[in-house]
């Protein structure tokens, strides 16, 4: 698998992952899961194109029951939400194209600082555009810029778009369903 994203060693660093490396885990319970990893994530269908490359659509796929067992042929990159300490945003998750970010998207058509992840009641994240160049997108509909209007709720199984890359918004539930589905456990 190739990933458009300068490879930090640990863990806590912001490289994507393949679905299998989330598999030793998927007997726990969801808390636990959700404490190790996050408590969302951002799927991606197939590896990131190359940077630099064109700014086209990145596209991904919807995940709900009928498409749980498709084929495992084409990579499946796991982004983890989950503050790492890199920003200036403490209490935030921040999604960009540099390093600094929580979460790093090495694509041309993603700004430095794109977007901002924000935990709110019991849990629950929120999606707001740190005013990109290329917008963010859930479902199609754009996505304020923070101080500009609500930040909108990420419910599991929606499409988030980031300039021209789409991903594919779960929760550690979902994932961990995903997982059992498509590698057979």
């Amino acid at each position: 698998m190739i990933y458009d994203i300068t490879p930090v060693e640990s863990f806590e660093s912001s490289v994507p992952r393949p679905l299998a490396y989330f598999l030793p885990d998927c007997d726990a319970g969801t808390r636990a899961f959700a404490a190790r990893y996050g408590a969302g994530f951002l799927l991606h269908h197939g590896p990131l194109a190359p940077l630099g490359g064109r700014a086209g659509a990145q596209p991904t796929i919807f995940f709900d029951e009928q498409h749980l067992h498709r084929s495992t042929d084409v990579p499946l990159v796991v982004f983890c939400l989950r503050e790492r300490g890199r920003s200036d945003l403490p209490g935030a998750i921040t999604l960009g194209r540099a390093r600094a970010n929580d979460v790093v998207l090495g694509h041309p058509s993603v700004s430095k600082l794109h977007a901002i992840v924000h935990t709110g009641a019991e849990g629950a994240l929120y999606l707001a555009d740190a005013r990109s160049h290329n917008g963010s997108f859930i479902d199609g509909v754009r996505v304020p810029a923070a101080g500009n209007g609500p930040a909108r709720h990420l419910e599991s199984g929606a499409l988030v778009r980031l300039g021209a890359v789409e991903l594919t918004f779960v929760t550690a539930e979902d994932l961990r369903a995903l997982v059992r589905a498509r590698l057979g456990r």
